[in-house]
């Protein structure tokens, strides 16, 4: 399970299916991540993903989103995910992470 510490930046690859088969993502798509509860309360974001970003793959389905510590400093710990939209061709298509545990940055 990922862990996202509040506070801190972090930076989470994904990769997006389809059918079970590896979604390519076209550079002119747009594509979007929040932080979610299990239940779908947003968190925090949304956050632009961009086909720049270190580690980033998008015709092997790879994206990475950016999370600003800025954006989840006050939050408690829980169990959420990340949601991924992607606009293409004038279609919407969404995708939720696993869970992932949001834990406070315990160290002063």
């Amino acid at each position: 399970m990922k862990i996202l510490y509040t506070g801190d930046d972090a930076r989470m690859p994904f990769q997006i299916m389809h059918g079970g088969v590896v979604m390519a993502i076209d550079p002119g798509d747009n594509v979007e991540a929040a932080l979610r509860t299990i239940e779908g309360v947003l968190l925090a974001g949304p956050w632009l993903v961009l086909e720049a970003t270190p580690e980033s793959d998008w015709p092997n389905g790879i994206v990475v989103v950016e999370v600003d510590g800025t954006d989840t400093q006050a939050l408690p710990e829980q169990p959420a995910q990340i949601e991924i939209q992607i606009t293409t061709g004038g279609r919407r298509l969404t995708w939720s992470s696993r869970p992932i545990r949001v834990v406070s940055d315990t160290i002063p």
